[in-house]
């Protein structure tokens, strides 16, 4: 029986193909299917982006974009939608001034 694929999957495949290295975020209820798709990476052994757990989102964009600037490897954040986001652009503000 083939395995189906769910958008958490996807998401997976296009952060593996841009040579991802870190899911950074401050958990949320918009992202399960990525979370399952984490777990179902993990369990398989599949290689992939490996997550971290910050306890705010500004931490994570600075995690992320410190991240980027010693290695020059784009890091992936994933934000709670309407708050999350605004606590976020903070840390992009920040790296650019």
């Amino acid at each position: 029986m083939a395995q189906h694929k769910d958008g958490g999957d996807a998401v997976l495949e296009a952060l593996r193909k841009l040579d991802v290295d870190y899911i950074i975020s401050s958990p949320g209820s918009e992202w399960p299917a990525v979370w399952e798709a984490l777990a179902r990476q993990a369990i398989n052994e599949e290689p992939g982006p490996k997550y971290i757990n910050t306890w705010h989102e500004t931490l994570a964009v600075d995690m992320a974009i410190g991240y980027t600037r010693i290695t020059g490897r784009m890091q992936a954040v994933l934000l709670h939608a309407g708050a999350g986001v605004l606590q976020g652009s903070m840390g992009i503000h920040g790296a650019f001034t």
